[in-house]
Parts: C-alpha cells; sequence; structure tokens
C-alpha cells in the first residue's frame, strides 16, 4: 500500500506541474505566467503529494534513493496529463532550450535546485502565509531566470510532441542537476546548523567553569 500510495501521489504531483506548464504556455505576459505557474507547487506542498525536485534535498540513504527513482518515473506519468490540454508555443519554448549546452543547461539546473529546497523548507518550517509567499517568489525567480526544472521539462518535451534521445538526455541531465542544487544547499544548511550548535555548546561549557 505504501508503493501504490507514493505512486499515486507522485502522479498527481505530476498533473500539478503539467498544469502549471500549460498556464505558463498559454499566458500572453511571461512574468504573470511564472507567478502563476506556482499554483503546482503550492497544491503539491499543501497536499503533500511527491515531487522528486521538493523531495531531492532530503534524500538520505539509498532508500531514499529508491523511492525518488520511483517518485521520478511517476512524476512524468502524472506530466502525460499536458496532452489532454491545449498548449501553444510549446514547440518554440522546448526547440529553445536544446539550443543551450549541456554544462549551462546543468548550472540553471542547479540553481531551480536550489530555489526548490528554499520552498520545501520554508514550508517544512513556517508557517502556510510564509510558505505561499517564499513560494510565489522563488518560482518565478527560477523561471524568469532561466533555471530549468527537470519535471517541468518533461511537460514542455510532451507539449511540444517531441520525444527524442535529446530531448531525453537533455531532461537526465537537468535531474541531476536539480539534485546537486537541492543537495549541497540542503547538506550545507544541515552542517552550518551542527557547527553553530557545537560552537554553543562550547561557548556555554566555558562559561560555566
Amino acid at each position: 500500500m505504501k508503493i501504490l500510495r507514493t505512486c499515486i501521489d507522485s502522479i498527481f504531483a505530476g498533473a500539478m506541474i503539467a498544469i502549471g506548464a500549460v498556464i505558463y504556455l498559454n499566458c500572453p505576459n511571461r512574468i504573470v505566467g511564472a507567478f502563476l505557474f506556482s499554483i503546482g507547487l503550492i497544491v503539491i506542498m499543501e497536499f503533500e503529494f511527491n515531487l522528486y525536485t521538493g523531495k531531492v534535498g532530503f534524500v538520505r540513504s539509498f532508500k531514499d534513493s529508491l523511492r525518488l527513482v520511483l517518485i521520478f518515473i511517476t512524476n512524468a506519468i502524472g506530466c502525460s496529463l499536458i496532452f489532454l490540454l491545449p498548449t501553444n508555443d510549446a514547440i518554440n519554448i522546448w526547440t529553445g532550450r536544446l539550443d543551450y549546452p549541456l554544462y549551462v543547461v546543468f548550472a540553471k539546473a542547479v540553481v531551480c535546485g536550489i530555489l526548490i529546497y528554499v520552498c520545501v523548507h520554508q514550508h517544512k518550517a513556517n508557517s502556510r502565509e510564509v510558505s505561499i509567499m517564499t513560494t510565489l517568489v522563488a518560482i518565478p525567480a527560477f523561471i524568469l531566470c532561466g533555471a530549468e526544472h527537470s519535471i517541468a521539462d518533461i511537460c514542455f518535451m510532451l507539449a511540444a510532441r517531441q520525444i527524442t534521445l535529446e530531448g531525453i538526455t537533455f531532461i537526465l541531465i537537468v535531474a541531476i542537476g536539480n539534485a546537486v542544487g537541492s543537495l549541497a544547499f540542503s547538506l550545507w544548511i544541515s552542517k552550518r546548523n551542527e557547527l553553530h550548535q557545537n560552537n554553543k555548546n562550547r561557548h556555554s561549557q566555558w562559561r560555566g567553569r
């Protein structure tokens, strides 16, 4: 049952990103579209669905990694909802992404990984209002700076009806970049907090002597 729940939650997460992608593709104003894309992540966090980019920063074991692979695959299945929804300019957006060198794509994906981790961390650590405000800033920020989100890119690829080896390679590079950005940021914050706590403990012990 646990695996089934993971799969269904992940499919719904992919579907929400597909809805966000369709909104963005059909919005005549790029900035407004970037803000409205946020609805996908807000719903995913509110209902605790499983999104690859939201989970990867919290992976700490081999078992977590296996679950993450399942989440990625079922997110992609959820993205197929985009086939049922009308989209504009998908081909231009997707082919434009493929024009970038892969090292640039990787760097853009790292940026996205960091920003998505920040959104999820704020959701776990703060009030709903703070979480939503953070998301409404971070999501447009990564879209407008051209950062790459692996699950959203699957949606753009499907919407363009161009499922090729080049496109799949692009998606995998983005997924790795998302993971590197999210994990690096997450592990450093954890380590920094640990160092800070150790320094506080040493300072308290010194004062107690």
